[in-house]
């Protein structure tokens, strides 16, 4: 919250429907946080009626004209509410002005409008966002870390039906009209602009969609009605890979989306019965959560998630209704935060840039930035490049921030294969205030790290960051609440987390029990790097940089140790798993010494089962690095290194055994980077898959096992 309250001043561009039944009741409502000080629209008559809905002494100005309105000191942020046709030009001409904005859906009619839209904010010093007030609902919110929770998605629906907007205009309270006093060529200029925009995104956006009556008609359906379903399920679901198929036609229209285990049905309609049936509703195994909207033209009717499952054999359904208070009142405290305080919100431009139609739109781009030029940078680079015929985002080298120019250039030509050459950096901070990336993923060494998301966070990129995240729990406490308070993405690059075969392991474990009851897990990772070897200054062998077995391979035991036993049904979050330590080390001197060998083992007795974690420096793992062993058989995980597993050996019983291998295309960077992609597009902060809860309860054991040991680091590596 801001030191001195603040109000701030609106200009509302458009007098029409939308601003008469909810933006300026919404904003009278909010004297507190705004105060409507200008109206535009091209009808004088509908100024003069929206003029008198205004209370307060001060009379509101009016034009007819956005730029004076866009111009004018009285004006702090403007709400484009416009015809269609005119979002994005409103939109660019506020940002112009250095105006923040909230411009209602659609954003704009074709991608060549979007584009122009981002790139105008790059330059203002304002900030935009979009009207997708869906997704500001606390329920919708609720719902998607509910759906993040579920272990797998089968299916879901989106469905919105309603009846005639008149019958909820009616009803709202808010006694709207409608003026015709405009000129004809306001009309003619109106139409013009929508046939270009709309032959322009069947063209081009579209892949030649022929321009008819009925194309242009479903265009603008999903461009309007259409918009706000497939933002709400871009949020809770990702974007999809494909579109099965579909039937297009009005008043009622049909799309089925694929994703990468399951699909999506969308279906939409519109007819004469007074009923609004807008809702999103997932299906996992046991669990099905529902988000019930009703119309947000009448105040006071509460959206609902809904979950359903099954309770001992029964069915059980509850209704939970967090709050009354509306989606758009909600938006606009949104809104007020990125005005006044820098918040950034999640419906940006770029966000909303992403929607997909007919299914024909290329798939999403995002642009990286890469801090620190290392071995595991190199690796992470080769598979954002790699060449995928499966992959659902296009993934851009945009910036490289790295210690000489020289060292820039080689490895561009090593690793960035045939994409534009990303611009090179000869400081982080280069890459963090470059406009034109979205992620900044940081693979300098560890004892860096921290420092490192820091000021990426502070310069409002989203970040992926190499494991350990940080040094000790605190400071993953701290970037978390960092990441927070500026709103943007955090996520620890736990790469293991995202192989398909992890899915298929737990599937096997905890839905089809095929080893039954799982007791007991030993987990290893052992490399040759022994620290006698080292060179002085290497980082393996250098405490200042944060040397040891633990936070350079432990890490990954651990994190096996919990994607096993902690995804169990069993496992409660309320009882924390007992840790026991043991460490060997190259120098007994307490403040020389680095650890080579760790073991540590975890009872978790709500689980009923035991891990037994262990790392080396002295020695190779052999190919099956984890052993799982239920009251039925066992299942053992092998690969190149516990990092990367690559295969699954079960024996159940005296039955003959069974592998599963997994082929994985490059290194397997990729599936993190893929998801971490997609979580960015649709505005989430957090990923599902390696959630912070998770990163910060690996650092505690990290914490525990060290302090068991009496390993620590020098105080300012491990300095919040």
């Amino acid at each position: 919250m801001a030191e001195t309250w603040t109000i701030v001043n609106v200009g509302l561009i458009g007098c029409g429907e939308i601003a008469q039944v909810v933006h300026i009741p919404t904003l009278n409502f909010m004297k507190a946080w705004f105060r409507i000080a200008y109206l535009c629209d091209v009808s004088a008559a509908a100024l003069a009626h929206c003029a008198a809905k205004i209370p307060g002494d001060d009379a509101v100005k009016t034009t007819r004209d956005p730029a004076e309105l866009c111009a004018s000191p009285d004006v702090d942020a403007v709400i484009v509410a416009s015809s269609d046709e005119y979002h994005a030009l409103h939109a660019i001409l506020a940002l112009k002005h250095d105006k923040h904005v909230l411009v209602e859906k659609p954003m704009a009619l074709n991608r060549k409008a979007v584009d122009a839209i981002i790139e105008a904010e790059k330059t203002s010093k304002g900030s935009l966002m979009v009207g997708y007030m869906r997704r500001y609902a606390a329920p919708f919110e609720d719902a998607v870390k509910e759906i993040g929770g579920l272990d797998k998605v089968l299916y879901a629906r989106v469905r919105d039906i309603i009846g005639p907007n008149s019958f909820f205009v009616d009803q709202s309270g808010t006694f709207p009209a409608k003026f015709t006093d405009f000129r004809p060529e306001d009309s003619e200029d109106k139409t013009r602009r929508a046939d270009e925009m709309v032959a322009i995104a069947l063209k081009e956006d579209c892949g030649g969609i022929p321009v008819t009556p009925e194309t242009t008609l479903m265009w603008r359906i999903f461009g309007g009605l259409g918009s706000h379903d497939l933002s709400v399920m871009r949020e809770a679901l990702g974007i999809p890979t494909s579109v099965v198929g579909s039937s297009l036609g009005f008043p009622f229209w049909n799309v089925l989306y694929r994703y990468p285990t399951f699909t999506v049905s969308y279906e939409s309609g519109i007819d004469n019965i007074p009923r609004f049936d807008a809702h999103l509703e997932i299906y996992g195994a046991d669990k099905t959560i529902r988000v019930q909207y009703d119309t947000p033209y009448v105040k006071g009717l509460a959206v609902t998630m809904h979950v359903c499952e099954n309770d001992n054999g029964a069915y059980k359904e509850t209704m939970i209704r967090k709050s009354y208070e509306d989606p758009y009142t909600l938006e606009m405290k949104t809104f007020w935060k990125m005005a006044v305080e820098g918040e950034r919100p999640k419906t940006t431009a770029e966000d909303a840039g992403h929607y997909d139609t007919m299914g024909s739109e290329p798939i999403p781009s995002v642009r990286w930035g890469i801090v620190g030029l290392g071995t595991i940078s190199s690796w992470f680079v080769h598979d954002l490049v790699l060449d995928r015929p499966d992959a659902q985002v296009r993934h851009v080298v945009q910036a490289l921030g790295t210690s000489s120019t020289s060292k820039g250039e080689s490895f561009i030509s090593t690793h960035c294969g045939s994409q534009t050459p990303p611009t090179v950096y000869n400081s982080y901070d280069g890459v963090y205030n470059d406009a034109n990336v979205d992620i900044v993923y940081i693979g300098t060494p560890h004892v860096l790290h921290y420092r490192n998301a820091l000021d990426a966070i502070a310069a409002g990129k989203h970040v992926l960051c190499e494991k350990p995240i940080a040094m000790n729990s605190q400071q993953v406490e701290k970037l978390q609440a960092a990441a927070k308070a500026k709103g943007v993405f955090l996520m620890e690059a736990v790469w293991t987390r995202f192989f398909p075969i992890i899915k298929q392991l737990q599937s096997l474990l905890h839905e089809d029990k095929i080893i039954g009851d799982v007791s007991h897990v030993q987990v290893d990772f052992g490399l040759y790097m022994p620290i006698s070897e080292a060179k002085p200054n290497a980082r393996v062998a250098s405490k200042e940089l944060g040397a040891g077995a633990l936070l350079d391979i432990g890490i990954y035991t651990l994190t096996w140790a919990s994607l096993i036993l902690d995804s169990s049904p069993k496992r409660s979050a309320k009882v924390k798993p007992k840790l026991v330590s043991s460490m060997l080390f190259h120098d007994d001197n307490a403040e020389g010494r680095i650890d080579e060998v760790d073991t540590i083992v975890l009872n978790y007795p709500d689980v009923k089962a035991q891990a037994v974690c262990t790392a080396s420096l002295l020695r190779k793992t052999r190919d099956e690095f984890c052993w799982i062993e239920g009251t039925k058989g066992f299942i053992a995980v092998g690969g190149v290194a516990a990092s990367k597993p690559g295969y699954l050996v079960i024996r159940v019983n005296d039955e003959e055994e069974k592998k599963l291998e997994f082929d994985v295309p490059g290194m397997g960077f990729h599936y993190e980077a893929d998801a971490v992609a997609q979580d960015v597009l649709a505005g989430r902060l957090e990923n599902q898959t390696c959630p912070l809860k998770a990163t910060l309860n690996i650092m505690s054991q990290m914490d525990e096992a060290r302090a068991q040991s009496d390993l620590y680091y020098p105080k300012d590596v491990e300095a919040i």
